[in-house]
C-alpha cells in the first residue's frame, strides 16, 4: 500500500538485483502500537507478520530515461502487514512501512517528482564472498538489521507458511504503488544468524518464520494518491 507521505504523479521503472525478505510472526499485541490507530493488523495463524525487506536497485530512472541516467542504491524496509477500509467502506489490505531506508535519498529521483517523502539515510554492507548476507545501520544508529543465510529448496520447518508464493503473496495484496512487477522468483533460504532492533522482542513472543530471495526483477513503480495522513 502507499505509505505515509506523498508520491507525486510519475513511474520508475529498473531491475531490482536482489532483494532479499526476511518474515517474522509475532504476538499481535506486540506490533499494534507500531501503527496508526486507522489501520489494524492481518494475521496469519493468529499471529501478526511482519518483516524486513533490503533490496539493491540498478538502473533506476524516470519512465522514458535512458538506463545510462539511472541510479543504483539500496534500500530496507521494515513493514507489517494490515487492514483497513477505504472512503466506501470497503475492507483493504496492505504493508505498513514503519521504517524505510536507503543508501541516497531518493526525493531527487526524477526531479523529486515521483518520491516526495523523505528516505532515512542508511549504510549497508554487503560480503561479495557471501551475497546472502547483509548488514544495515540507520545513519542515526537506532535501527540496524543483519542477515547471515544460504540457499534452500524449501521453507523453513519453523515456518507459518506452506509456500514461498503464499508468503509472496499474502505481502503484495493491496499494493497500489506497484504495477506490472515481476515476474517474482522468490526461493526459500536458511537463516544462520539474524538480528534486529525493530523487531527485538522476547523469544516467546516474536519467531522468525523465513527468509526469501529474488534476483534480477525488472519492475514499474507507479505512485498513488495518499490513502490516509
Amino acid at each position: 500500500m502507499p505509505t505515509l507521505g506523498s508520491m507525486n504523479s510519475g513511474e520508475v521503472t529498473g531491475i531490482i538485483s536482489k532483494c532479499i525478505q526476511v518474515n517474522y510472526r509475532i504476538v499481535p499485541e506486540l506490533v499494534s502500537p507500531l501503527i496508526p490507530k486507522n489501520l489494524s493488523l492481518r494475521t496469519h495463524g493468529g499471529f501478526a507478520i511482519a518483516g524486513v525487506c533490503i533490496v539493491q536497485f540498478k538502473k533506476v530512472r524516470a519512465m522514458g530515461r535512458m538506463e545510462i541516467l539511472g541510479t543504483n542504491y539500496e534500500a530496507c524496509a521494515h513493514r507489517i502487514a494490515v487492514m483497513w477500509k477505504d472512503a466506501q467502506g470497503q475492507l483493504q489490505q496492505g504493508t505498513h512501512i514503519i521504517h524505510r531506508h536507503a543508501s541516497s535519498q531518493m526525493k531527487g529521483l526524477g526531479g523529486g517528482w515521483i518520491f516526495s517523502e523523505e528516505t532515512a539515510l542508511a549504510s549497508f554492507e554487503n560480503d561479495e564472498a557471501d551475497p546472502h548476507s547483509v548488514k544495515m545501520k540507520s545513519k542515526d544508529g537506532k535501527v540496524a538489521f543483519s542477515f547471515y543465510g544460504k540457499p534452500s529448496t524449501e521453507l523453513s520447518l519453523k515456518s507459518g507458511f506452506n509456500f514461498p508464493d503464499e508468503i509472496s503473496t499474502f505481502y503484495s495484496a493491496g499494493h497500489l504503488g506497484k504495477v506490472n512487477p515481476g515476474p517474482w522468483r522468490f526461493e526459500p533460504m536458511e537463516f544462520e544468524n539474524t538480528t534486529s532492533t525493530v523487531f527485538n522482542f522476547a523469544e516467546d513472543s516474536c519467531f522468525l518464520d523465513s527468509a526469501l530471495i529474488a534476483r534480477d526483477t525488472r519492475h514499474i513503480w507507479k505512485s498513488e494518491q495518499d490513502l490516509y495522513w
